[in-house]
């Protein structure tokens, strides 16, 4: 009889530290911790497939800062000359900034002009910044010289971002916010869309008309007699 209730005891425990095991509520959620299964990836984000394509190095000029030919009309305008060419400056940095986060593209770089060697080439042209205000245009063109985008971008600065302590300093007196990011960040999301658009053929074939190019910068005869070249398009 000891016996028998021993072994029923026994059982019953064993139920009990098994089943606590168990999660039996969902507050939580399986998927809403520790790293994403691959179901739960988007199509074509951070996968394999798409992360191993042939990754194009992107060219951006500073931004043209989009400058009246008259001085006289800086002061109608509300622009101070020697910031707006700064901002040319930046804004290629933060764009720079914007598609090296996305880990698609291969060398980021920000150059004087669009004469440095690279597959993307991405031209922007200032149109308004005023601190609360920011609107840009950007055109997108591969070496081949085809067109991906000219497209224009704004962003408004709420009052919230400038009133919210955390972003204006951190512990160091430094912030590490900036009010103009998100429209940085949807700019390189929609060029990083059209990129999800080309074939890995397309890719590869735009770096080999890279490297020609290259070439042809030091023996033009040697390397452009292989690019076909038809209304100014390769």
């Amino acid at each position: 009889m000891y016996i028998k209730k021993t072994l029923v005891y026994f059982l019953v425990l064993t139920h009990v530290l098994t089943t606590g095991c168990v999660t039996t509520g969902d507050k939580f959620g399986f998927s809403k911790i520790g790293p994403k299964l691959s179901s739960e990836y988007e199509e074509g984000e951070d996968s394999a497939e798409f992360l191993s394509r042939p990754k194009l190095e992107v060219v951006i000029p500073v931004f043209d800062p989009g400058l009246s030919d008259k001085a006289k009309n800086y002061e109608e305008e509300g622009i101070w000359p020697e910031l707006r060419r700064a901002e040319a400056n930046r804004f290629a940095y933060k764009l720079k900034l914007a598609l090296e986060k996305t880990r698609v593209f291969g060398a980021v770089r920000v150059t004087p002009n669009q004469r440095a060697s690279g597959d993307l080439y991405i031209l922007g042209e200032i149109k308004k910044s005023d601190g609360a205000e920011v609107a840009f245009n950007l055109e997108v063109v591969d070496i081949s010289g085809r067109e991906w985008m000219d497209k224009s971008f704004d962003h408004e600065v709420t009052e919230a971002f400038y009133k919210d302590p955390r972003n204006l300093s951190t512990q160091w007196g430094v912030s590490n916010k900036d009010p103009y990011d998100p429209v940085f960040d949807e700019a390189a999301k929609k060029i990083v869309s059209l990129l999800k658009k080309r074939s890995t053929a397309e890719l590869s074939d735009l770096q080999y008309i890279s490297n020609l190019r290259f070439g042809a910068n030091f023996t033009q005869d040697a390397f452009m007699q292989h690019l076909k070249i038809d209304d100014k398009k390769i």
